[in-house]
């Protein structure tokens, strides 16, 4: 079961409109690049100022956007104008019990977390609510990416929210069900199927 720090890793970001050719065939296609700033610079939990949730603020404050350390280029070679966007970009550290740490992006296969911000923001506590009867928002991350445990369930279309699913357990030794499906695209097989047994994820 990870737990959160108040710590985050940092990036500098910048990115324009495109068509970029490492993004190709999309409406969305845009330039990007991203350095790493700070490994790990302190963060705070408080109330968001205007609808009052509990959110991470970033301490740390960028460099002038005319510091070298800004990335001038995208990977595709673009180069930058001065006027594109200057991002401190934000990840929010985890730890593992043995202390190693890790933003959500790396954590592992069978890693278990629950998502405060949330929690921290749901009246209804019930399966597909996001919030389970703990008051916990659990997610797992599962060999075909995240799978948010007390969040909704759809068709097989996309379509239609079908409810979530129920489970028994104290964190992270949690039992789920019904099975877990992470859908591929369409015409694509499923990312994984299998179930969540005592806390361990077994494929169907």
């Amino acid at each position: 079961m990870l737990r959160d720090l108040p710590f985050e890793r940092l990036w500098l970001r910048r990115y324009a409109d495109g068509p970029c050719p490492l993004i190709p065939g999309s409406e969305y296609s845009y330039h990007h690049a991203m350095t790493l700033f700070r490994e790990r610079a302190p963060a705070k939990k408080e109330p968001h100022p205007v609808h009052g949730y509990l959110t991470i603020q970033t301490l740390e404050k960028a460099p002038i956007h005319e510091d070298v350390l800004w990335p001038t280029r995208c990977a595709c070679g673009f180069k930058f104008p001065p006027e594109t966007v200057h991002q401190l970009f934000p990840r929010q550290i985890w730890a593992t019990d043995d202390n190693r740490e890790m933003t959500l992006e790396d954590a592992p296969v069978g890693a278990m977390w629950n998502m405060w911000w949330f929690a921290d923001r749901r009246d209804y506590k019930g399966p597909g609510s996001f919030v389970g009867p703990d008051g916990l928002s659990l997610s797992v991350k599962t060999p075909g990416g995240e799978w948010y445990i007390d969040g909704p369930s759809y068709s097989e279309d996309r379509e239609r929210m079908t409810g979530g699913w129920t489970r028994s357990g104290t964190p992270p030794d949690i039992t789920a069900n019904p099975s877990i499906r992470c859908m591929g695209g369409k015409g694509e097989p499923d990312r994984y199927h299998g179930w969540l047994r005592a806390g361990v994820l077994v494929p169907c």
